[in-house]
């Protein structure tokens, strides 16, 4: 179907090319054969070429891998470049000196996590971390870091 209608579409633009002296030609085409009534009705139809069944397609919830939250040793002693690696951009940073916090929170706690610079021109390195619930209790700072960890990996679509 699709070959025959390319090769009217070129012919269609082929006559449309060519100038006004040539004259269309008219094509007469010949009466069908004429059928035998004692023949028997058979019908013969091209065999049937089989191809590949299409994927099945079905919509599923995408899933993100299961990788471990950073523990407080994993964040300990790293700079803070390292630490954004792993829970996203903090929600506060404070500079004072040689004394850089940077605060995350998370729908039910926040953690701070201190980084201190042994002298002026060394690397910062995150030498404490605390946490605590939106309503100042103090918490281990454990499920905090995987609350804050498993909120950036939904915010993302990934894990960091």
């Amino acid at each position: 179907m699709i070959r025959r209608s390319f090769i009217l579409i070129s012919v269609f633009v082929l006559t449309a090319c060519v100038g006004e002296d040539i004259q269309p030609s008219v094509l007469i085409a010949e009466p069908p054969p004429q059928r035998d009534p004692a023949a028997p009705d058979v019908i013969t139809t091209p065999p049937l070429t089989e191809e590949a069944p299409l994927p099945v397609l079905t919509e599923t919830e995408p899933t993100l891998p299961d990788v471990p939250s950073p523990s407080s040793t994993d964040l300990l002693g790293q700079n803070p470049a390292f630490v954004q690696t792993k829970l996203g951009e903090p929600k506060l940073v404070r500079r004072d000196g040689h004394v850089q916090i940077m605060q995350y929170t998370s729908g039910a706690c926040v953690v701070d996590i201190v980084f201190f610079e042994p002298t002026s021109g060394e690397h910062f390195s995150a030498n404490y971390i605390s946490a605590r619930t939106n309503t100042g209790a103090i918490m281990e700072p454990e499920p905090c870091i995987d609350a804050v960890f498993q909120a950036e990996r939904l915010q993302i679509g990934d894990a960091p």
